[in-house]
């Protein structure tokens, strides 16, 4: 069976090239986006059986299996998906750091795609992919998990997957819910809905959240608040869905940086960053219209934009620095030197997001089903860097204003064919971009302007083999783009270019998804990415590595012992080096080569269940020379490997649910990453305990 399928996918290489049929993001993205709004038949979503024909490697993430870790956010919930690499930043998870197949995690900006109902949430896709918001989980009904060559043709910045964050429907008759928990104590979150489906068929959903409060670590203080609006229209084609989202967000939140060796060995829950501090603020409102033109022709548009801004103040020393007489006398002066500076850095941007996204579809085109469809993609960004007096200052001199743009237009193709047991998606899609950045400084770049042009063809084909109602074989083989966004690109200082070329490479992948048993499902996969030139995070500089590989093994089981028992395991396996260079052979940053997660469900009876879960993940390098020996000031130096366990319950009575549960059970002291802009260590989560309680009337 599996030279079959190898022998299709080579002769359907020259097919693709011939005929320039497609396979794109939002189209693929909204056969997902449609298995998720349509809540009829939410058992066959849990086991993913609407997604069989999909060519590639996915993860569904039911609403019900959302319950089961009763997360403090995604993070917790990700972390767990096979070729995902997740750390948590602070035990928030208010700012995602996801990372796919050995590909850097840091603000989800190398080869991740984050949205929402299909529309991107990072800041800039384009100009800065740092993710600093994530949608809370209690607005989500499901998470898809994209990765490797099905996602690639969504458009750039996805090369390693996509996360779409399907938010909740409306309930189908008159719903208020209730949701309080607290965590260590401290840290407390309150969620309130109300939702109804009027006669008429349409529905609607508002909702409010708050958290507030400490996590176990010093300098944690949080207030975030999150109002969102989804309607929904029954004048739809497919189930697909009329509806529009409207969101707004804001975070003040204390950020407890980083500690050096000796502080992590003293405390790993120390801070000594008591002065820095960040604010965000999102608003965005989202539309999704479709309708039928003819037999056989739909037309459907996604509209959406979005207005982030968010100022993150940090001091450039920590507390217990110390400084001389010649370090005052820098300062006083704003004199940039070797001297300690006894001042902070204020980072304000600003982004402003459009963008518009219509298709057609034809059911009966080609010999097969056929997409045509476009997006058009506007970001205005504004980059101020401030410098205050001391650690406390919260105004400051402005030695830093620059605005960045970017227009992106990007027409696509897709054609689906089906030949008995066998389906295959083809695609192209050409990607035209657009940059300007215009530099306004104190010194003698003021008014500095660089504008660059990138033009690039992506395309590839993937295929299905239905095995049975249940299984299918997926492999593909596509090629891979990701420009530079504008902080690799440009230096946000002086305008100059850095010359750093777009990332591309081949993505190819081929697995199994489906049943063994009755009692036993399997999803289980090879991959390999072939990079001409990555563009990697080295000691905080960005450059082209060169050539690199990322190549592994996924695998992952659902075993229903009992009618009261499920067990489930993932094991992933990365090999991400660098090909070429000084480094040839190195294992690229922040790319553990094992990880395993399992976990077990016990239902004692119909009200109350228990789980047990935990993760493991290898050593991992922070720096493109693999450091070993850990530096004193913690910025350098391998990560040790750890494993953590938890535990957690929950009891149903009718609509209302008691929940609790223990997070790093055996209160495991571990690092969880480095970053030498906040002064080193970024240690992992310590023991955390919950208790909550949800009602629904």
């Amino acid at each position: 069976m599996k030279q079959k399928i190898l022998l299709l996918s080579v002769l359907l290489v020259p097919i693709f090239n011939a005929n320039a049929q497609v396979e794109d993001r939002t189209t693929t993205l909204k056969q997902i986006v449609v298995t998720a709004t349509v809540a009829t038949d939410e058992k066959k979503l849990e086991t993913g059986r609407l997604l069989q024909d999909h060519p590639g490697a996915v993860t569904i993430i039911s609403k019900k299996q959302i319950e089961a870790f009763q997360p403090l956010s995604s993070i917790d919930v990700l972390k767990t998906i096979p070729g995902v690499f997740a750390p948590s930043e602070y035990g928030r998870g208010l700012r995602p750091n996801i990372g796919f197949r050995g590909m850097n995690p840091n603000r989800s900006k190398s080869g991740t795609l984050l949205a929402a109902d299909g529309v991107p949430i990072q800041p800039a896709v384009y100009g800065d992919k740092s993710a600093y918001y994530n949608v809370p989980i209690e607005d989500v009904e499901r998470i898809e998990v994209i990765r490797g060559g099905g996602s690639v043709l969504y458009g750039p910045g996805n090369i390693g997957g996509v996360v779409n964050y399907i938010t909740n429907q409306p309930p189908a008759k008159q719903t208020i819910t209730l949701k309080e928990t607290v965590r260590d104590g401290s840290f407390f979150s309150t969620y309130l809905s109300s939702g109804d489906t009027l006669n008429n068929g349409t529905g609607y959903l508002l909702s409010y959240l708050n958290k507030s409060g400490e996590t176990n670590r010093e300098n944690t203080d949080t207030d975030v608040n999150n109002i969102s609006l989804k309607v929904t229209s029954p004048d739809s084609i497919d189930g697909g869905g009329n509806w529009y989202r409207f969101n707004y967000y804001r975070e003040v939140s204390n950020t407890p940086g980083g500690l050096s060796a000796e502080q992590f060995k003293d405390d790993p829950d120390k801070s000594v960053r008591s002065n820095d501090i960040f604010r965000g603020r999102r608003a965005s409102a989202d539309f999704h219209f479709d309708a039928p033109i003819k037999e056989g022709v739909d037309f459907e548009s996604l509209a959406y934009l979005s207005f982030f801004e968010r100022n993150w103040q940090i001091a450039n020393e920590a507390d217990n620095a110390t400084y001389s007489a010649a370090d005052e006398l820098a300062n006083s002066a704003n004199i940039e030197g070797t001297a300690k500076d006894t001042g902070n850095r204020h980072f304000e941007r600003e982004f402003f997001v459009v963008g518009v996204e219509p298709r057609i579809r034809f059911k009966n085109a080609l010999g097969g089903k056929l997409t045509l469809g476009s997006r058009l993609h506007f970001e205005n960004m504004n980059d101020i860097r401030r410098r205050g007096s001391s650690h406390t200052d919260r105004s400051g001199y402005t030695d830093r204003d620059s605005t960045l743009k970017t227009t992106a237009f990007a027409p696509y193709v897709e054609v689906e064919h089906a030949w008995g047991k066998l389906t295959t998606i083809t695609g192209l899609r050409q990607e035209f971009i657009e940059q300007d950045i215009n530099v306004g400084l104190r010194g003698g770049n003021i008014g500095k302007k660089t504008q660059a042009e990138t033009s690039e063809t992506v395309g590839g084909v993937g295929l299905s083999y239905k095995l049975d109602s249940d299984s299918n074989i997926y492999a593909g083989i596509h090629k891979t783009f990701e420009p530079p966004t504008f902080s690799e690109a440009v230096d946000p200082t002086t305008g100059t270019d850095k010359d750093l070329d777009s990332e591309t490479g081949i993505n190819s992948e081929i697995g199994f998804r489906g049943k063994l048993t009755d009692n036993l499902s399997v999803d289980a996969g090879l991959f390999y990415i072939d990079f001409d030139n990555q563009i990697i995070s080295n000691a905080g500089e960005s450059d082209n590595a060169g050539k690199t590989s990322h190549k592994g093994v996924e695998g992952a089981i659902v075993y229903h012992a009992t009618p009261k028992l499920e067990i489930n395991a993932n094991y992933t396996y990365v090999d991400a080096k660098q090909k070429v260079g000084d480094n040839k052979g190195k294992v690229l940053p922040m790319a553990p080569k094992n990880s395993f997660n399992f976990g077990a469900i016990y239902k004692v009876n119909k009200n109350l269940s228990l789980k047990i879960d935990g993760n493991y993940v290898g050593k991992r390098f922070t720096d493109a020379e693999n450091t070993v020996a850990e530096s004193d000031d913690g910025n350098k130096g391998e990560l040790p490997s750890y494993a953590i366990l938890n535990i957690r319950g929950d009891y149903k009575v009718g609509g209302v649910s008691l929940f609790a549960g223990v997070n790093n059970i055996a209160d495991k002291e571990y690092r969880e990453r480095r970053q030498s802009f906040f002064g080193g260590i970024i240690p992992g989560q310590t023991r955390s305990v919950y208790v909550g309680l949800e009602a629904k009337f």
